[in-house]
């Protein structure tokens, strides 16, 4: 009886959506999805990059915001004191080239 039992499947990866700090290329999660084009994935999961793309600024922008506020030329910063959320904004709004 034990014999004509079906062949053990490996159950299928963790999807991304339950591990969104897990940071993987987009070329190698296809493989791993076992999705037959990147296109498909991308579709998908295009929602946790845009995601992480702003979480990863916001991380930016608060630790130059720190590094601005610690730094030792308090004089300076007295009447340069840039506005909160300045690094964010030049993060998710870059100068186009040569502008």
């Amino acid at each position: 009886m034990g014999g004509d039992s079906p062949p053990h499947h490996p159950a299928r990866p963790a999807s991304p959506r339950r591990h969104p700090h897990r940071r993987h290329p987009l070329t190698i999660v296809p493989k791993t999805l076992r999705h037959s084009a990147l296109s498909t994935t991308a579709n998908i999961y295009s929602h946790l990059t845009h995601q992480a793309a702003h979480d990863d600024a916001n991380a930016i922008d608060q630790t130059l915001t720190q590094a601005d506020h610690d730094t030792p030329h308090r004089h300076w910063l007295t009447h340069n004191q840039p506005s909160k959320g300045v690094h964010l904004l030049r993060l998710l709004r870059p100068e186009s080239p040569g502008s």
